[in-house]
């Protein structure tokens, strides 16, 4: 449903502190550079990916370096290398990654966020909808 997502993302995820000097630290990629399941690989920077919940419908699978994801399918998390905490003053995360939708429905849902590793707090969803035309 949607290629490469996270895709060159490399998934990418940085946390930066803005001080007098700015400082940031890469705390996740992934590139999807091997091919098949997504679950139990292993990305370039930080942790293995795990599938959350038990639906394994439609397996995440990579091909190409583009990670496909299905309507109602599974569901996977990766930690990242080191521990962020964006409530912090002066701290931010960005995420960067590049996504090819070639479906979605009028619906939408959403297809990544940051979260604390429970099963509860998801920040920064990032939301694919058709417009409906």
């Amino acid at each position: 449903m949607f290629k490469k997502f996270l895709a060159t993302l490399s998934l990418v995820f940085a946390m930066s502190c803005s001080e007098e000097v700015a400082l940031s630290e890469l705390v996740f990629s992934d590139s999807f550079g091997n091919n098949g399941l997504l679950v139990a690989s292993m990305p370039q920077l930080g942790g293995i990916w795990t599938q959350t919940g038990t639906v394994v419908t439609s397996p995440l699978t990579v091909a190409n370096t583009a990670l496909s994801i299905g309507n109602n399918g599974q569901d996977a998390f990766a930690a990242l290398s080191n521990s962020v905490s964006a409530a912090a003053f002066g701290n931010s995360i960005v995420s960067a990654f590049t996504i090819n939708v070639s479906a979605a429905n009028a619906n939408g849902d959403y297809f990544m966020h940051l979260g604390d590793g429970g099963t509860s707090n998801f920040w920064q969803r990032v939301f694919v909808r058709s417009s409906g035309g």
